[in-house]
């Protein structure tokens, strides 16, 4: 239920963040297409879009709350059913594994599923909502902008298609030379004293400039073969 709860909250700050763009456009209706000398319709407008903004921030807190609930609750039942498991094993098992790692894996393994409870739920919610409202809105509004907003995406679509297409032979590639970047800083970084006793620090920068040097090269070849689809994006 805290799950279910937070993604309810999750629409309804979303559709609260909405608000104020609504009443924008009903300024602009008010000041462009019938002008008026009376303050109270702006002011009323300008309450709402506030009360709105507020309500937003609730409702966010609300919905970081409940995820962070649900997390804490499903992380420690899962701690307890591993520690369960681990009265059931044979003693053996502990003489061929490392407490070490089982520490590890009942604290940081299960640590991190929290981050995907209480932040990639809410998230996610979010993200499918706001667009989802927004098109609603808009047809609330003006039909012919959420038609005219509707028909960009399935060209986006074509393009970011277009665009990973290019970059997929490139990314074996990319995985490489950025393996192979942090191994080079920290070879070079810890073996700074070696190269200063055996005066080696030309060669050592030299391989070090050069796996950079690489690296450089392929983002360049990277954002050359997906400049077009980019920028049209």
């Amino acid at each position: 239920m805290f799950i279910y709860s937070s993604m309810v909250m999750s629409v309804l700050a979303a559709l609260f963040g909405l608000v104020p763009y609504g009443i924008v456009y009903l300024f602009s209706i008010e000041i462009l297409e019938r002008p008026t000398d009376n303050p109270n319709i702006f002011i009323l407008y300008a309450g709402i879009a506030f009360l709105a903004i507020v309500l937003k921030g609730i409702c966010y807190k609300l919905s970081s709350d409940f995820a962070h609930q649900a997390a804490f609750d499903i992380l420690y039942d899962i701690r307890i059913a591993l520690a369960e498991q681990l009265t059931k094993l044979p003693l053996g098992y502990f003489d061929t594994h490392d407490t070490g790692k089982i520490k590890v894996s009942m604290n940081e393994d299960v640590e991190q599923l929290e981050e995907g409870i209480a932040h990639l739920i809410p998230d996610i919610t979010t993200g499918f909502s706001i667009p989802i409202l927004t098109f609603l809105a808009m047809f609330l509004l003006d039909w012919r902008m959420a038609i005219a907003a509707l028909l960009i995406i399935p060209l986006l679509g074509l393009f970011y298609t277009n665009v990973m297409k290019k970059m997929k032979p490139l990314v074996p590639r990319q995985i490489e030379v950025g393996g192979l970047i942090p191994i080079a800083v920290l070879r070079y970084i810890y073996g700074m004293k070696v190269i200063r006793v055996f005066s080696q620090s030309e060669k050592a920068f030299e391989e070090y400039a050069t796996i950079v040097q690489k690296a450089a090269d392929l983002s360049v070849e990277i954002e050359k073969e997906t400049l077009e689809g980019k920028t049209i994006l």
